[in-house]
């Protein structure tokens, strides 16, 4: 790897230390972030660099990590809970449109009675001495 190509490296990595790594983190860890770029800034270069960023990144998730899991969980927990608390407005508010709606269906169909055997005979009858509606309508 030549100097110009490690300089890039490092320059890409640094980015997605800071556009996509630190997003990830809370305020209270963003010490850690600030601690990665410190260390990979002191090192000098030379043969090895890629596993002495590596160990330097294994090194401060591995202090680090059980915090981030735990604010992770606990911002899901949160985050679940909000959306619940969104969400029982809206299905109370569906469930007592639904409530009315049946209730509504059962007083239109209340008074209906199927037709008898021989009702239904005399309207089938008439349907078939009806006329044809054309077509063109």
């Amino acid at each position: 790897m030549t100097p110009e190509e490690l300089q890039c490296f490092i320059t890409s990595f640094r980015g997605w230390l800071d556009n996509h790594g630190a997003p990830c983190l809370t305020a209270e860890h963003a010490a850690l972030l600030v601690s990665w770029h410190q260390e990979l800034a002191a090192d000098s270069g030379g043969t090895g660099i890629k596993r002495r960023m590596l160990d330097t990144l294994e090194h401060c998730t591995g202090q680090h990590a059980p915090s981030l899991f735990i604010n992770m969980r606990m911002e899901l927990a949160e985050g679940v809970t909000v959306l619940q608390g969104s969400m029982k407005p809206q299905l109370s508010g569906l469930i007592a449109y639904g409530e009315g709606m049946l209730k509504r269906f059962g007083q239109n169909t209340r008074g209906i009675e199927p037709p008898t055997a021989e009702v239904k005979g005399l309207i089938e009858g008439a349907l078939v001495q009806s006329p044809a509606f054309p077509a063109s309508l």
